[in-house]
């Protein structure tokens, strides 16, 4: 595979079929950042393997939640009830329904 830079785009040539893929190039920049003590290393890296991200992947995503370029969702989701919903027993939902049945039921006199 041999790769090739035509006007901003990626193209590489496979040898075997001919197919090309072309890739837009996207200008990333790099920053160092120099006086992480041993703590600090050990706090991101643990941090990262926590959230299954890469320490890259962590530091992005915190960079881009202390600038506000994150949205966090606007009501959080709780799963404290979660074990309620759907967890009648067959002769509880029973017993529901025959006792708000009488709820269905329309008065005639009420509605003339």
């Amino acid at each position: 595979m041999r790769k090739k830079i035509v006007d901003q785009c990626a193209i590489n040539y496979y040898n075997q079929n001919d197919s090309i893929l072309c890739i837009r190039r996207i200008d990333m920049k790099t920053i160092t950042i120099r006086g992480i003590d041993a703590e600090l290393d050990r706090v991101i890296k643990s941090r990262a393997q926590q959230n299954n991200l890469s320490v890259n992947q962590w530091i992005l995503q915190a960079l881009k939640k202390i600038t506000g370029m994150m949205k966090e969702p606007v009501f959080k989701k709780y799963h404290d009830l979660d074990n309620l919903a759907g967890g009648w027993s067959k002769e509880e939902t029973e017993a529901f329904y025959k006792n708000t049945r009488i709820f269905e039921r329309i008065d005639e006199d009420v509605w003339k």
